[in-house]
């Protein structure tokens, strides 16, 4: 992923659900640290390399 300022937590969600509907809820989860919502805080790196992490357990990239 690149940065993109306009793509903000709540469309990433959407875009993802919508184009990925059988990605794993952690993704979410994910999204939702990144956000600095709970006690776990992740990077932006971090965030890039769950989101691949779980695209390739739901099959959609190699």
């Amino acid at each position: 992923m690149q940065a993109d300022e306009s793509l903000d937590a709540r469309a990433l969600g959407s875009l993802l659900g919508l184009e990925y509907p059988n990605i794993s809820p952690g993704a979410f989860i994910a999204i939702r640290r990144w956000l600095k919502l709970g006690s776990v805080e992740i990077s932006d790196e971090d965030l890039n390399g769950l989101i691949s992490h779980y695209l390739r357990e739901a099959a959609y990239i190699d």
